[in-house]
């Protein structure tokens, strides 16, 4: 099975990536990590936002929204290479950058553009790379993961998800050049 992430048409062009079990394979091959990590922001209806960490988080979705009386829906999900350990490290340093803002627990009075920025900030200071997760696209990204890989690659998957999304960033700014000389051309 493979998954299409896809961004809006550019200039007709349409634009995205297609990912694959052996996109989330481990470095060096073999099976995916038993113990996968993610860091999450989570948006409630009472208009706070929790920061978290899980090894599986639409489970952990499930159990809190079992326990709260206002709807609640990811806001953002990622990845963390080197899985669980490296994940929670992340997860705890963005809890200590958005310290002044704590309400209860884990729970924040922030917007969300903040806390996803503690994240980034708390994985650039520990030397740990992300990759973002379409929140929509969750349980797929996690059942591939699951499936293991068809071919073992001998990259990372965030380096290989980095460079399909530089590889597609390249193509756009090309394409976008090669189109607008074009219309420049016929003027």
């Amino acid at each position: 099975m493979r998954l299409f992430v896809g961004w809006p048409r550019v200039f007709g062009v349409r634009t995205g990536m297609i990912l694959g079990p052996e996109d989330f394979a481990p470095r060096g091959g073999g099976a995916p990590r038993a113990e996968s990590g993610f860091v999450y922001v989570i948006r409630g209806d009472h208009g706070l936002v929790k920061v978290g960490f899980s090894t599986n988080p639409e489970a952990r979705l499930a159990t809190l929204r079992t326990a709260s009386p206002f709807p609640l829906a990811f806001a953002y999900v990622c990845a963390v290479e080197g899985g669980a350990g490296p994940a929670l490290a992340v997860e705890q340093q963005a809890l200590a950058h958005l310290a002044g803002r704590r309400m209860n627990g884990e729970w924040f009075d922030t917007n969300v553009p903040t806390a996803v920025a503690a994240i980034a900030m708390a994985a650039s200071w520990l030397g740990h790379r992300i990759v973002e997760i379409p929140a929509d696209r969750l349980g797929e990204v996690m059942r591939l993961a699951a499936q293991g890989p068809a071919a073992a690659p001998s990259v990372s998957p965030l380096r290989r998800a980095l460079q399909i999304a530089l590889g597609l960033t390249l193509g756009f700014v090309t394409t976008s050049a090669i189109l607008i000389a074009k219309a420049v051309a016929y003027r």
